[in-house]
């Protein structure tokens, strides 16, 4: 074989075949012999089998020997990657300077390489064996410094990774740590957006199931956030530290021991923005998805300090008022959301205090709620529990007069707003309807004794 390729270099080759006779088998004739040398100045054509990758550079040297038997072939040389560049469309990053070499001997590739992204660098080494019944053993370590991970509109990120990897019998085990210097984590903000229902299925994660049973994985990982590490999304904004220790074992959910600190923090809430004055969220060997909060968030108006605390876990959050000086539950939440006590407050403002009181997680908000709309001439306020705790929503109700009696039910996780009026038309006779989700009418006969 020899083959040029006008500006991007040339490619030449020999293969030694066993003659072919018919009472021989020239499978098992030692006889095999070859080479494959490569010089390619161009890699611009790498996008084409690999998408992930919108762009690349370098030059591809090649030199590998054959030998052995056709139905046991052994391969030596190298391949090396140098003047390397890439442009990685989903992480936003460009990789520069890459140079990547392997070679092989005995039945062993060797790797090694190095590139930079941003003003950070990234290594790599390692060994892949291929052992008796086509087993694949490998063992590898990357390690850098302030190497760019990601540069997209939600997160920019430097890695410092210390990583070992290894691969036997199906396992994958993963050691080591990663320390992230710096990072900006910004992300979309996911108003009005609808978690998909429990009973809905994915086919393609069935397909993926079955392909990951191969594979088992294992490790321990240390993520450390540095001093550079700053959050703003969802109405939090300030700065993160602290670190993680993940730990993967096969068939169980990852588990996590550390903590995570909130600095120089700020979070917004019905309009106002409160000082975060502690904020922990810790791991103690459970469910990382789950991690428990310590939060305390406070407004100070004059001599006056409210506030709220964040206390249980991320799925079952518990918030509580307080105050400096101590007050009721109600001028408590009336300072925080305005600044001022209950009795300065407008109608409106008090109808605000009543949505803000019945937020899920506030400990004793029906209780509140109805103390606050009493003050400002509202009848009936309560949370009204569905099938699920997405179902719940805040139901606020008023008598216009003796016989009529109107009221208006607004969804708490859910856009879905109720309308519904009931006439006295005797002592015995009622009618009502409703309009909403789903709309209809009753006539309702009554009782008592």
């Amino acid at each position: 074989l020899s083959s040029g390729l006008s500006d991007m270099g040339k490619i030449s080759g020999l293969l030694i075949l066993p003659p072919l006779k018919p009472d021989i088998n020239p499978l098992s004739l030692e006889i095999l012999k070859g080479e494959l040398k490569a010089e390619i100045h161009d890699l611009g054509f790498i996008p084409v089998f690999l998408p992930e990758i919108a762009e690349s550079e370098g030059v591809l040297y090649s030199d590998i020997k054959i030998s052995g038997r056709l139905e046991d072939p052994e391969f030596s040389g190298q391949i090396s990657i140098d003047k390397g560049s890439a442009f990685l469309d989903k992480p936003g990053i460009r990789l520069e300077e890459i140079r990547i070499k392997a070679d092989s001997s005995r039945g062993a590739i060797n790797i090694s390489g190095d590139m930079k992204s941003g003003e950070g660098r990234l290594r790599l080494a390692g060994s892949i064996k291929l052992e008796p019944e086509q087993q694949i053993s490998a063992e590898f370590k990357i390690n850098g410094e302030n190497f760019e991970a990601l540069k997209t509109r939600e997160l920019q990120m430097l890695i410092s990774p210390e990583i070992n990897f290894t691969l036997h019998d199906r396992i994958i085990d993963v050691r080591g740590s990663i320390t992230i210097p710096e990072a900006s984590i910004h992300p979309r903000d996911l108003t009005g957006a609808v978690q998909s229902s429990t009973d809905v299925i994915i086919a393609g994660d069935r397909h993926m199931e079955k392909a990951d049973i191969r594979w088992e994985t294992r490790g321990e990982l240390k993520v450390i956030l540095g001093e550079r590490v700053s959050f703003k999304g969802f109405g939090l904004t300030g700065n993160i530290s602290g670190s993680l220790t993940a730990v993967e074992e096969p068939g169980k959910p990852t588990r996590g021991t550390g903590e995570f600190r909130i600095t120089k923090g700020r979070y917004k809430a019905y309009g106002q923005d409160l000082d975060i004055e502690k904020g922990r969220i810790f791991f103690v060997g459970g469910a990382v998805e789950n991690p428990g909060l310590d939060i305390r968030a406070v407004r100070k108006t004059g001599d006056v300090t409210a506030g709220i605390m964040v206390n249980g876990s991320l799925r079952d959050p518990s918030m509580t008022l307080f105050s400096v000086p101590s007050m009721d539950q109600s001028n408590a939440l009336s300072y925080l959301l305005l600044g001022r006590p209950l009795g300065e407050a407008s109608s409106s403002q008090g109808q605000h205090l009543v949505n803000a009181a019945s937020s899920a997680g506030l400990s004793g908000g029906n209780f509140l709620a109805k103390k606050i709309g009493s003050r400002f001439g509202i009848e009936e306020i309560e949370i009204k529990e569905g099938e699920t705790y997405e179902d719940a929503s805040l139901y606020i109700g008023q008598y216009l007069s003796p016989r009529l009696y109107v009221g208006y039910g607004i969804g708490l996780f859910q856009p879905v707003s109720t309308i519904s009026a009931r006439y006295r038309l005797s002592r015995k006779w009622l009618v009502q309807g409703e309009h909403g989700l789903e709309s209809g009418g009753d006539i309702i006969f009554q009782m008592e004794r």
